[in-house]
């Protein structure tokens, strides 16, 4: 029985080193405030309404395009995994899953060199079901090799997402997708994915809070810095159960976060730019991916050329074999700028 928790806390001390053991539960969040969790939990969408809800089967491509792609605004779309037939339905139900991929290793963060730290998943299995960390260890994945590359088998690209330009620099290109397993409480960082890019992310089991503000938001707001204490954290449940709470707390008129439950079954669409922070309500598995399309690519190029110069050298290169017209199209936002 020991052999798990000294894995887990091995990984713990090399993804956290600033912490030690008894410090992944000073806030008490799994503990004496886990009613305030509960509470946050069982809220909803707020305010009402603030995020559209549409239904596969619903909503036409052109339509998604219109009303929110091209508009940069996001929403909730349900029933994709059932419409489209995918197998992860099935197969990442939580004994299947667990099953499957029990000797395989996830990445759950870096160490302080920037290595990557894996655990097993037959140990993060056994820490899942007994945890009560504050923000507890999160497998995050975007290598697909060995056992794992049946992973991708499970799900396809959703139909409102097409465009995938930066697949045209093959193999060498950023990360862009990711298999995610959230313990109840973990969650991500207030944060803009990176290079402009807009993200899908679709939710197989369990509930995740999502916390949205829109592009304009200056950093140091969104990342709640403003009402940060020295010793608070900035990670999601912080953020959620006393940033938030702080910042509302001042009336600011300009501050109009939108927060919304994903449930199993939900594709959030999050547009580039927008400021997102996640909590995990319950454990959960979800698959998520960053694009570049049609819709975005002036944003991207631009981002990609002053952030990742030498790489938007070579899609370029990538641009001109496969899709020339993308290619001009590039060159001549270089030449306005």
């Amino acid at each position: 029985d020991q052999e798990w928790v000294a894995h887990v806390n091995h990984a713990k001390r090399k993804i956290r080193s600033e912490l030690s053991l008894a410090d992944w539960q000073k806030f008490g969040f799994g503990g004496p405030r886990a009613s305030e969790f509960a509470a946050l939990a069982a809220a909803g969408d707020d305010p009402p309404g603030a995020m559209p809800r549409e239904a596969y089967g619903k909503l036409s491509l052109q339509d998604f395009w219109d009303k929110y792609e091209r508009k940069g605004l996001p929403c909730m779309i349900s029933g994709i995994p059932e419409g489209e037939g995918w197998p992860a339905c099935t197969k990442w139900a939580w004994p299947n899953f667990f099953a499957k991929y029990a000797k395989a290793e996830f990445k759950i963060g870096k160490d302080d060199r920037g290595s990557a730290v894996r655990l097993r998943v037959d140990y993060f299995e056994q820490y899942m079901k007994s945890q009560s960390d504050d923000s507890p260890i999160y497998l995050f994945d975007n290598q697909f090799k060995v056992e794992k590359k049946e992973l991708l088998e499970d799900y396809r690209v959703p139909p409102f997402f097409p465009d995938d330009y930066m697949a045209l620099a093959a193999d060498d290109r950023p990360p862009y997708r990711w298999v995610g397993i959230g313990p109840k409480r973990s969650g991500t960082i207030m944060h803009q994915d990176p290079l402009c890019t807009s993200a899908w992310n679709t939710l197989l089991a369990g509930r995740k809070l999502w916390l949205l503000l829109p592009p304009s938001v200056p950093k140091k707001v969104a990342k709640g810095k403003d009402v940060m204490k020295p010793s608070d954290d900035d990670e999601a449940c912080n953020h959620f159960l006393d940033l938030l709470p702080r910042k509302r707390a001042r009336h600011d008129p300009d501050f109009n976060p939108i927060l919304c439950v994903q449930y199993p079954g939900d594709t959030i669409f999050v547009p580039g730019n927008w400021w997102h922070c996640v909590v995990n309500l319950d454990d959960t598995i979800a698959c998520t991916q960053n694009y570049v399309g049609r819709n975005n690519f002036a944003e991207v190029w631009r981002s990609c050329r002053k952030e990742r110069p030498c790489w938007s050298h070579r899609w370029l290169k990538a641009m001109d074999q496969s899709m020339p017209e993308l290619a001009a199209t590039a060159r001549r936002l270089n030449e306005e700028d």
